[in-house]
């Protein structure tokens, strides 16, 4: 029995912010605005595009428009009840070192 597609992605948040209770310097993204039909997602991707995603990030910025994604995980969610993830993993071009 495959979890639904909604309960898949709720679980995957509390995880997520149950870790960010005990640790408050982890960061991750949420959906900001949600269009018609994704009025209830926690992250970007939806139910009919069988995906969902957020990022992670904890490198500070050493100058304006400099940001970057530092980790992007994508949860898949396909109709046979296969689920999976992978994720991705980049760098801005000048990180800002802080000790």
């Amino acid at each position: 029995m495959s979890i639904p597609y909604h309960d898949y992605e709720t679980q995957i948040f509390n995880r997520l912010q149950t870790y960010r209770d005990t640790h408050p310097e982890f960061t991750f993204s949420v959906r900001q605005n949600g269009s018609k039909g994704s009025e209830r997602d926690y992250f970007i991707g939806t139910y009919k595009s069988r995906y969902f995603g957020f990022t992670c990030w904890e490198i500070p910025i050493s100058f304006p428009g400099s940001s970057s994604d530092c980790v992007d995980f994508f949860f898949n969610y396909n109709v046979d009840g296969r689920i999976g993830f992978y994720m991705e993993a980049s760098a801005p071009k000048k990180p800002e070192l802080i000790n």
